[in-house]
């Protein structure tokens, strides 16, 4: 479980990964050096409960160098990255495990989520439609992860530990996106499975002084998600007719969704935003958004 500044929210999350219906789980807990009293609280909680391992980050290290950390203090078949505003319906673990046991070549397991109560919140029309509790890995990364700049699982998630050794780990280079990164990875090599109900009930009650690209949007966080989509495009694809093609319908939509937040900000007057849309400028992108944009934030962002 990856903690940091959550201390309002850490202990109804912790009980209910206490209770979960299977037992006999490492329950190992990463703090990544809270600045609040998110540490107090945990330490608290680990003299309750023997079940918990705490472990803190030797300094702040982001979610992806927290990922790496606390998985490399785990010795189980199955590694289950659990995020600090998350409760846990009872029966998560074991719907997760039981399709991985069942799917020996299975990558990771992802589920749908559930927002306050409305089922399937998170939930992905093309998963509840298309897919099987285990699917090929390969067109899951070409026709879904490839396909947009949106992908259907949250950074939670359970993953056969002999897999992310394999990969070894997030890239820690991808920040707060590394996760997606990961996914991509998993699914180039191995199948990917799918719980269809919203096993995980998501929370997004973070504190005022949280960083500000986890809650909001940001032109740094969207060149971050183009730049995973350009890296596994061509590892996978290689230099073929093939790459060709995608890398080629990759900056198309990489320019259409630039061109989209650019209209967005001009739409809805978000003039700082316009002055900060040099933050995804790109190699991937075509000219005529650089264009755009430079004669948008010129003239506009200003105001």
């Amino acid at each position: 479980m990856l903690v940091y500044n959550h201390a309002h929210l850490v202990e109804t999350t912790i009980k209910s990964i206490l209770n979960q219906n299977i037992q006999g789980f490492e329950f190992i807990i990463s703090d990544d050096c809270s600045t609040d009293t998110t540490w107090d609280v945990l330490q608290t909680l680990a003299t309750q409960y023997p079940q918990i391992r705490l472990i803190r980050t030797p300094y702040n290290m982001g979610m992806a160098g927290n990922a790496n950390f606390a998985a490399s203090h785990c010795q189980r078949e199955y590694i289950a990255l659990l995020h600090h505003d998350d409760e846990y319906r009872t029966d998560c673990f074991q719907q997760w495990l039981m399709i991985m046991e069942q799917y020996p070549d299975t990558g990771f397991v992802f589920n749908d989520c559930e927002q306050q109560g409305n089922p399937h919140y998170f939930s992905h029309a093309s998963c509840q439609k298309n897919f099987r509790p285990c699917m090929q890995g390969r067109p899951f990364f070409e026709q879904e992860l490839l396909q947009g700049f949106y992908v259907p699982m949250r950074g939670t998630a359970m993953i056969r530990r002999r897999c992310w050794e394999q990969l070894g780990g997030m890239r820690e280079q991808f920040g707060l996106l590394a996760d997606v990164d990961l996914w991509m990875r998993l699914a180039r090599q191995w199948s990917v499975a799918y719980v269809a109900e919203p096993v995980i009930n998501v929370r997004h009650e973070r504190v005022k002084n949280y960083p500000t690209e986890y809650a909001h949007f940001t032109w740094r966080r969207l060149k971050l998600m183009h730049s995973i989509h350009a890296t596994n495009i061509q590892e996978y694809y290689g230099k073929n007719y093939r790459y060709t093609a995608k890398w080629w319908r990759f900056r198309y939509l990489v320019s259409l969704e630039n061109s989209k937040w650019l209209a967005y900000a001009v739409v809805r007057k978000r003039w700082q935003m316009l002055r900060d849309a040099h933050e995804v400028a790109s190699p991937y992108e075509f000219f005529p958004v650089k264009w755009l944009r430079f004669i948008l934030s010129h003239s506009l962002g200003h105001l």
